[in-house]
């Protein structure tokens, strides 16, 4: 289930990677292809946000209505700034305690690969090798959880366990609440 809190945490490791401010829309990426890296390897995305095809490839809608102000952001507005020219800064410190040594280690594989890469080059990687990504013609499209690891495998046991655990987190989500 998507939270607030890790998911500051794992914007601000990858702002730290990159010199504590990055274009925001290359955030976005880089914490996409993080989360598919997760599912492959392991059966489960490290931010558990809500994945969508739009005109510049994939991304996570809560981070980016946390980035853009839509919705509301305590946790994260206190580490990490509102955009400016497209520009995200680290503003406070951020902690690692929710990101287990697998999500680590799958996030700074990701920046090593991909992390010299602009947003300009990350959108045209999304668009010609991940298959989930669909052309939305200037709108935008929902991806489920399925078609992501339809993408990613055939093992039909595999993709019958991670939508189980996804499923079985937003059960709890729903009794806890957010």
């Amino acid at each position: 289930m998507f939270a607030e809190n890790k998911l500051t945490q794992i914007a601000g490791y990858f702002l730290g990677l990159g010199g504590n401010e990055m274009n925001y829309m290359k955030l976005i990426k880089l914490l996409y292809l993080a989360d598919r890296e997760m599912l492959k390897r392991h059966g489960f995305a490290i931010s558990n946000d809500s994945y969508y095809a739009m005109d510049n490839g994939m991304v996570l809608s809560a981070t980016l209505d946390l980035i853009k102000g839509v919705a509301p952001g305590d946790v994260w507005s206190k580490s990490i700034s509102a955009p400016k020219n497209y520009m995200v800064m680290l503003t406070g410190k951020t902690e690692d305690d929710l990101l287990s040594v697998a999500e680590l280690k799958i996030m700074r594989e990701i920046f090593d690969g991909f992390g010299d890469k602009n947003e300009w080059e990350l959108s045209d990687y999304m668009h010609e090798n991940l298959p989930e990504w669909k052309d939305p013609k200037h709108s935008s499209i929902p991806v489920s959880l399925r078609e992501i690891l339809d993408a990613l495998t055939d093992d039909e046991v595999f993709k019958a366990a991670a939508i189980e655990e996804f499923e079985r987190g937003q059960s709890l989500k729903r009794v806890v609440g957010d």
